[in-house]
């Protein structure tokens, strides 16, 4: 290896999901909801799911760390972000770092609860206290990089003065296009005029981590330390590495017997801006401006032969994707290096030829593919989104108004080979021009393993796109040559009401001896206000049989109640002729906002069950009241029987959990370290709530709703599902 290491990690890991909240007092939602709310939630303003990494001493369960990304939007291009740390106890409650609650009784975080890092004290919701955002304020030893990737840089080692972000890098300099360059460095880097401790007024910059919008953190332990690596985009223009220290107290075990969560500290490797980024970084420092998206995309950490390998999309800050070598992977164990991050690919929105890709949105699939007679490592990624659907959507003052009939980029799933990002051409590569009934783009995709005990290959790809198209692709026999490729459903099936129907999120996918359910829903979560359409979620059976299945052979089971389901429905909903069933939201404008999970169990009488879970948001008609929180909307939890349909817990299918747009469900498993034959299931999924403790109720906080309860797992004890970190969908 080209670098040594600094130790290690685990080949089991977490991929990061990361709460996005801010809080408004009532002047400020005065002034920022004409110009800043309508923004903010047309940029899709999701509370996904926290970070919850492994336990360093058991890789199949929740450690007890619980990461919060957040943002503050402001009147301006760059707004203040942060990722703050909590504590689980082993009942899932989320606590301070002297281990008292962090949240009142109704799930909202304490405006004086003290999250864990240095210079976090009394932080709570406020973004722009404590947390990572807090530390990079004291840091003075931050290390700024770039790469040339049009074929011209000097090296791929990215420490090399070549590739500096730095007023001595006269390509820099160039790149950048300000009228003054070195100026505008020394404000992107926080340092001279700029600096938030030694830096004088009006340059001294108060806060200088920029929003999470989108991207989510990935975590991975670095083996034989106690430190984490936490990598994430922001919309400063950086993709960032940050250290987690936790000093090795933070789970009771050997030599450990009162984990202690005081002392741990965060800091930043380096941070990487890419290189077609540059010239669009002087925007950040333009009075006035309109907010400004960079990298915020979610990056994905995975092993490729012995190097550790990390990719990141961009989402609305361009169509690229780039992958960087962050260290050491050695007998299925990160063992450092991230302090001499290397170069090494980058995807172009040119390389399909015959398709251009839109916006990068997808979180690349990693996982093995079968090429021929070898087996590769693979991205699986979807084509992008194509922003010509911002205005894809009912015109209220156009009611003769139709959907466009196809995209023009984005029409797309794909795959490279993850060692150096070549074109996997001849097995995964299918777009509008090989496949003309791929009209609309695609966001978001699912790769499944679907015999995980035996092959550990990809052999289906399931994909939604933005006409209601719910697609196939799978080598189900393994042979590695050409994939098959089926259009599976059509939400749109020619009724006006449906015309609007879009699939933004990937699916769920549960496994029978048929073949597969697959579970997904429709709305558009870059139009969050419209309340002209009615959205579905729908559970289709795949028996990989080549027709398209109709609406006609699917069950409507939305005014069923639970007490409906007598043993007639439940046997017409499991029969080989029914090919699956429908909701149709109650709520005009109700929409899913998260992809779908899966929770397996026992019940009391040892059966077998299982609950698919999702999110949806429902916009509430506009007010004149410019203070009126309640515009925010509401938030929902969906929990139904996989089979039918049915209230999953009690008796009704769905729980408010508070306002604004929910996170998507996740579901950790913690392992009770008195006990071991204990483990507990906890489904976390966040809103936005009221705080109790602060005066003022226009003030909105990450909620975590304490209500929510998965059924107990009958059997002895729950094994959660071994995560693999390259193979996250």
């Amino acid at each position: 290896m080209r670098r040594a290491a600094a130790g290690s990690g685990s080949d089991l890991g977490s991929h990061g999901n990361g709460l996005y909240r801010t809080t408004y007092t009532a002047a400020e939602l005065k002034q920022a909801f004409t110009d800043i709310f309508g923004s903010i939630v047309e940029k899709n303003v999701n509370l996904s799911a926290p970070v919850v990494p492994v336990s360093q001493l058991d890789q199949n369960y929740s450690g007890r760390n619980l990461y919060v990304g957040m943002f503050h939007p402001l009147d301006g291009p760059f707004w203040y972000g942060n990722i703050k740390k909590f504590v689980l106890d082993k009942e899932g409650n989320i606590l301070q770092k002297d281990k008292t609650p962090a949240v009142d009784g109704d799930g909202v975080v304490l405006h004086d609860a003290s999250t864990c890092y240095q210079n976090s004290d009394k932080d709570g919701f406020y973004v722009n206290k404590g947390g990572v955002g807090a530390a990079l304020l004291y840091q003075t030893d931050r290390k700024f990089y770039t790469y040339k990737d049009d074929g011209t840089a000097a090296s791929d080692d990215l420490t090399a003065s070549s590739n500096e972000f730095g007023k001595s890098n006269a390509d820099v300099l160039t790149q950048l296009g300000a009228p003054d360059p070195e100026d505008l460095i020394d404000f992107l880097r926080a340092e001279g005029a700029y600096h938030p401790q030694s830096g004088q007024p009006p340059k001294k910059r108060e806060w200088v981590l920029g929003d999470l919008l989108h991207s989510k953190p990935v975590i991975q332990q670095v083996e034989g330390t106690h430190e984490k690596i936490m990598l994430v985009g922001s919309n400063d223009g950086f993709f960032h590495c940050f250290i987690d220290d936790d000093k090795g107290d933070n789970e009771k075990g050997e030599g450990v017997s009162d984990p202690d969560y005081t002392n741990d500290e965060v800091r930043e490797a380096w941070s990487f801006v890419p290189w077609n980024l540059i010239p669009r970084l002087k925007n950040l420092k333009t009075e006035g401006g309109t907010h400004q998206i960079f990298v915020d995309g979610s990056p994905v950490l995975y092993p490729s032969g012995s190097d550790m390998l990390v990719t990141f999309g961009l989402r609305r800050g361009g169509e690229e994707y780039y992958t960087l070598d962050v260290g050491n992977y050695s007998d299925g164990k990160y063992t450092g290096g991230y302090a001499s991050p290397l170069w090494k690919w980058s995807i172009q929105s040119d390389i399909l030829s015959t398709e251009n890709l839109g916006q990068s949105w997808c979180t690349p699939r990693v996982g093995n593919i079968k090429v021929g007679g070898d087996v590769k490592t693979a991205l699986f990624l979807s084509g992008g989104y194509d922003p010509a659907q911002d205005n894809d959507h009912y015109d209220s003052s156009d009611p003769g108004k139709t959907p466009n009939a196809s995209d023009s980029r984005g029409r797309a799933v794909y795959a490279v080979d993850a060692s150096n990002g070549s074109l996997l051409s001849t097995v995964v590569n299918f777009n509008y021009s090989n496949y003309p009934s791929m009209t609309h783009c695609i966001v978001d995709l699912l790769a499944y393993d679907s015999d995980s005990d035996e092959n550990h290959l990809i052999d289906t790809i399931y994909a939604g796109d933005m006409g209601g198209n719910l697609f196939v692709f799978h080598d189900r026999d393994a042979t590695g040559n050409e994939w098959n490729k089926q259009l599976l459903f059509k939400a749109r099936d020619g009724a006006t009401a449906n015309d609007w129907l879009k699939f933004m999120y990937y699916p769920a996918v549960k496994k029978e001896i048929w073949g597969d359910y697959v579970f997904i829903g429709t709305g558009d979560r870059e139009n969050p206000n419209d309340m002209n359409t009615y959205n579905y979620f729908f559970a289709i059976k795949n028996r990989f049989e080549p027709a398209t299945i109709p609406w006609a052979h699917l069950y409507d089971v939305s005014g069923l109640g639970l007490d409906d389901y007598n043993e007639t429905i439940r046997s017409t909903l499991t029969s080989d002729a029914c090919k699956g069933w429908y909701i149709r939201f109650p709520n005009e404008g109700e929409k899913v906002v998260s992809y779908p999970v899966i929770y397996d169990y026992r019940d009391e009488n040892y059966v077998r069950r299982s609950l698919v879970i999702f999110t949806t948001f429902t916009p509430d008609p506009p007010s004149t009241d410019q203070c009126n929180v309640e515009v925010f909307g509401g938030a929902r939890v969906y929990m139904l029987d996989y089979k039918t349909g049915a209230p999953g817990v009690g008796t009704n299918r769905s729980t408010y959990i508070g306002k604004g747009m929910p996170s998507a469900p996740q579901i950790i498993y913690l392992k009770d370290e008195d006990d071991e034959t204990i483990v507990r299931a906890k489904l976390i999924v966040t809103s936005a709530g009221n705080p109790e403790n602060e005066g003022n109720q226009n003030d909105l906080a990450p909620r975590f709703d304490p209500d929510l309860t998965l059924p107990k797992d009958h059997g002895a004890p729950p094994i959660a599902p071994t995560i693999r970190y390259w193979k996250q969908n």
